[in-house]
């Protein structure tokens, strides 16, 4: 009788390496397709990372532009006394000085503690830190002329910033004598001194 082949042994044998191979692959895909996503996720983190990195060099670069374009003014506006801590000596000797230069017969004044302030002012609107002190002069006048005199001197002067609020001109004589060294005329003015204080600045009043 002759013998029979058996098929089964090496059918069985591919089979299984075929399987295996298969499995192989299927895992070394997974594990490449792993490995690419993970890359990929670095590669645009990395990207990320770098764009971050640059826009906050540029953001510096463009701060220290900034800086170094407004500097000036801001010192300008230090010396001034427009920015940092109120100058209120300053303002009343500017005051006495615009006083004796014209001649005034009478000056007083009264300058209430600084206190925060919100203007209606289109230039001061939304300033934050913005300070304001309250001055009432009291002012005898030959002519009504002297109080702009007076308002010119300030500005000449640069004293600081101020707001004219109001002011009252009331006869003071009987009558007028312009060569007189009298009070022919009494006013009273309120102002307004502004100061912008830094942040952490508390701004008090000397």
């Amino acid at each position: 009788m002759p013998a029979r082949f058996d098929w089964v042994t090496p059918l069985r044998g591919a089979l299984a390496l075929c399987l295996g191979s298969v499995l192989l692959s299927v895992a070394l895909f997974l594990a490449g397709a792993y490995y690419r996503d993970r890359a990929r996720a670095e590669f645009t983190a990395e990207q990320q990372r770098s764009r971050a990195i640059s826009a906050r060099y540029l953001a510096i670069d463009e701060d220290r532009r900034i800086i170094q374009e407004q500097l000036p003014e801001f010192e300008r506006l230090a010396q001034l006394g427009i920015i940092g801590e109120e100058r209120r000596l300053d303002w009343l000797e500017t005051l006495r000085f615009a006083g004796e230069t014209i001649g005034l017969p009478e000056f007083s004044y009264r300058i209430d503690p600084q206190r925060p302030h919100l203007s209606a002012l289109p230039a001061l609107a939304g300033r934050q830190g913005l300070r304001a002190s309250q001055m009432t002069l009291d002012l005898g006048l030959l002519h009504e002329d002297d109080l702009v005199a007076l308002f010119d001197l300030l500005d000449t002067h640069g004293a600081g910033l101020y707001h004219v609020s109001h002011c009252v001109l009331d006869r003071g004589a009987t009558t007028i004598d312009p060569s007189a060294v009298q009070a022919n005329l009494k006013a009273q003015c309120e102002l307004l001194w502004f100061t912008v204080e830094f942040s952490g600045n508390t701004g008090g009043s000397p």
